[in-house]
């Protein structure tokens, strides 16, 4: 399964202008595994992409890899923490 964290994170930090603030956590329960993403405030437009396209693309791809996996695999962009 850490393959797949770092799979994300580097499609995460590839498309941000501050990799440095790119934060991944991994949750694990009955229901899968729940991949939260923080990123810069300043580079929220990029990973949600024009009309939410970007963030849709990368939930398909770790949706399809989770099935090849056979575990459900979610994914969520959560405002940045700290106001950062």
């Amino acid at each position: 399964m850490d393959h797949i964290q770092e799979l994300l994170e580097g499609i995460i930090k590839a498309m941000v202008s501050i990799p440095d603030k790119v934060l991944i956590e991994k949750e694990i329960d009955e229901k899968g595994v729940r991949f939260s993403i923080w990123v810069d405030k300043r580079d929220m437009g990029l990973v949600v992409g024009s009309r939410g396209v970007n963030i849709e693309a990368i939930k398909q791809i770790f949706g399809i890899l989770g099935q090849r996996e056979k575990i459900n695999i979610s994914v969520k962009l959560r405002e940045p923490k700290y106001g950062k």
